[in-house]
């Protein structure tokens, strides 16, 4: 306050300058306990927005951060830690990371950090928020801790891998905000925030052991089932990259190619088999629908077809989170458009708890 003081009293002689200045404090003060430090700033009259970049940097050093979250939120960084699981022993590490840094890039910091046990690519891992039932951190020395990291997978923490995944497009500004882990919830020494899941691929030198539905449930193997023929058919029509060569296509290679425009048309006697671009193949919201399902999908790489139901039909099993109304007709449709079935209702998709093996 004695600053701002000052540089009026330069600016200006004089009692009522002065005593202007004065109300000026008391107001700003007022406003900043109630909408935060920005509008602070532009009572007094000193913030402009030539100025804007330079001020956000030093209301994010000025302040810890924002309790009425109105103003600027402040870019912070983390020590991270991470539990890895590996064969039958756990592995507890740091790596630094930003506020704005996104999990995809949380990804490369592991994998950077732990060269030697994460040799695919980064993009395959999988991470969860290790939050417990109780809303805090996992602790380290807990008892579910110690078994973690002597390799254990506990209930608690099955369920923390259920409940607690993070999307690679996520902000962990985001993900900790979602999460309800800010304020005196933000990560701290001393805890465990995050578990990360390697893919069996990166752990096991055959894929033939990958490829078949062992140990899965059928809702399980449905929805590898259909990934599986999906991308199978449009490899048909389509020419990208394949991970695991081209008889085993995986929807993980054909989001990549259609992210980097990475493909070409097939063709049989110097013809295309179709005019429409890859990207183009499925709309916008089936492209998500596609995403999503991949996502949730067991760790494991499956082949397989798609399941039938005592009637004939093929089915697709569909977890709570997805199966909505709009979500079961999309599927009907990339069932249909890709070649799965010939009509939608010739494909059958159900709630993975009405479903009956």
């Amino acid at each position: 306050m004695d600053y701002l003081e000052n540089v009026s009293v330069e600016l200006y002689d004089g009692y009522f300058v002065d005593l202007f200045v004065r109300v000026s404090n008391l107001l700003a003060i007022g406003m900043y306990e109630k909408f935060g430090y920005s509008v602070y700033r532009r009572v007094l009259g000193y913030y402009s927005s030539a100025d804007d970049g330079e001020d956000a940097f030093d209301m994010r050093k000025a302040l810890p951060r924002d309790v009425h979250k109105k103003s600027i939120l402040p870019l912070q960084s983390h020590p991270i830690s991470c539990s890895l699981r590996v064969g039958k022993a756990g592995d507890t590490f740091e790596v630094k990371i930003d506020d704005a840094d996104k999990i995809c890039t949380i990804k490369e910091a592991i994998q950077k950090k732990k060269p030697d046990t994460i040799q695919g690519e980064p993009d395959k891992l999988k991470l969860f928020l290790a939050k417990t039932e109780d809303g805090k951190w996992l602790l380290e020395k807990s008892d579910v801790g110690k078994k973690l990291e002597g390799g254990e997978t506990t209930p608690e923490v099955k369920k923390m891998i259920a409940e607690n995944e993070m999307m690679p497009s996520w902000k962990i500004q985001d993900v900790l905000t979602d999460f309800k882990m800010t304020g005196e919830l933000a990560p701290s020494s001393k805890q465990i925030h995050v578990l990360v899941v390697l893919p069996d691929q990166q752990r096991s030198g055959s894929t033939k052991k990958q490829q078949g539905h062992k140990g899965m449930t059928a809702a399980e193997a449905s929805r590898c089932g259909f990934l599986f023929e999906v991308a199978q058919n449009l490899a048909k029509l389509y020419d990208f990259y394949c991970m695991y060569g081209d008889d085993f296509p995986r929807m993980a290679d054909i989001f990549k190619a259609v992210e980097n425009g990475d493909w070409k048309f097939r063709l049989k006697g110097g013809k295309q088999l179709t005019a429409v671009a890859l990207h183009n193949y499925f709309t916008e919201d089936q492209w998500l629908a596609l995403m999503q399902l991949d996502w949730k999908r067991s760790n494991r790489i499956h082949g397989g077809k798609v399941g039938r139901t005592s009637e004939g039909k093929r089915y697709l099993v569909l977890t709570h989170a997805i199966a909505t109304r709009r979500g079961i007709d999309i599927f009907k449709d990339i069932a249909t458009k890709a070649g799965v079935v010939g009509r939608p209702t010739e494909f059958e998709v159900t709630v993975e708890d009405e479903f009956c093996t």
